[in-house]
């Protein structure tokens, strides 16, 4: 079996490629390492959005430890780069494997990240614990002598692992949401090109723009693919033409208006340029965990 690497992007290298600049392809990091104050430094996409062992789950066996990361995520993310690279170059011919890809890699956004995934385990954690009236009786009935008194006190024995596998199958149950990733592809999906705007699209550790669901009159979504590209799914034509007719500065001023605020750690663009524009922005808005937006989580 392959070494998987310890560093886990949440924001995944292939997307933050396009706002590296030739020719060592780094890109510009904004962050406030430091009280309120947003600084800058200028590292490779492999160098950022990452968490060490982040999706690992260690109190499972050895060779499921790295499940998330080299299975779960790497089988989004390995058709969604492909899917990103067509749409990069102007094109919209997606295969099926591409769009299907592309279609959970934009879902993953919403949980992937490191706040969302405490969350995720926090509540596998209250599920495990959980012991129903017939959960009890059937342990009951099947425990022998040698066994812990009540089904609670076994749950707690195991506790650690038994919490992890159930994150993990919440977690694959969540990203292959087939509700939510049908109603995606209901969608228009569109490429918005921006050449003419003053300023580039930023990104940040919480890039995906979503507005109004994606069941109703103005639904839509926004996802940044490069710093003069996005990608937009319209959930009807009346709201598709309303965001192509918008004027391409008010575009991205609202669309970096939403990404930056809603930023948590890191903020990316080619250059710094746009620091003020950051620093009077980022982190302003709460965005709110996944797990408040409804999604049902049974796995």
């Amino acid at each position: 079996m392959s070494q998987v690497s310890s560093k886990h992007h949440y924001i995944p290298v292939f997307y933050l490629k396009a706002w590296g600049r030739p020719p060592q392809g780094k890109l510009c990091e904004f962050s406030k390492q430091y009280g309120n104050v947003v600084k800058t430094r200028w590292p490779n996409p492999d160098g950022t959005g990452y968490e060490k062992n982040l999706n690992t789950m260690s109190a499972v066996r050895p060779e499921m430890r790295d499940w998330v990361e080299s299975s779960l995520l790497a089988g989004i993310d390995s058709p969604a780069s492909e899917a990103c690279a067509r749409m990069r170059s102007g094109r919209m011919d997606l295969t099926e494997r591409e769009a299907v890809g592309w279609s959970r890699f934009v879902f993953s956004l919403l949980i992937r990240n490191p706040e969302d995934l405490d969350e995720l385990r926090s509540r596998a954690g209250k599920r495990w614990m959980e012991v129903s009236p017939e959960s009890e009786a059937e342990y009951q009935a099947a425990r022998d002598s040698a066994d812990l008194p009540t089904m609670l006190e076994f749950l707690q024995m195991v506790e650690d692992k038994g919490s992890q596998i159930l994150a993990m199958r919440l977690l694959n149950t969540i990203t292959h949401n087939s509700k939510v990733l049908a109603g995606f592809r209901q969608m228009i999906w569109r490429i918005l090109p921006v050449q003419g705007s003053q300023h580039e699209i930023l990104t940040s550790d919480r890039p995906l723009v979503m507005t109004n669901g994606i069941k109703s009159a103005r639904g839509h979504l926004v996802l940044p693919i490069g710093p003069r590209l996005a990608f937009a799914m319209f959930d009807n034509v009346k709201i598709e033409k309303e965001i192509l007719n918008f004027p391409q500065n008010e575009l991205v001023k609202q669309m970096n208006t939403m990404i930056v605020s809603r930023a948590v750690k890191y903020v990316y663009g080619t250059d710094d340029r746009q620091l003020r524009f950051v620093q009077n922005r980022m982190s302003t808005v709460a965005d709110p965990s996944l797990f408040r937006r409804h999604l049902p989580t049974r796995a």
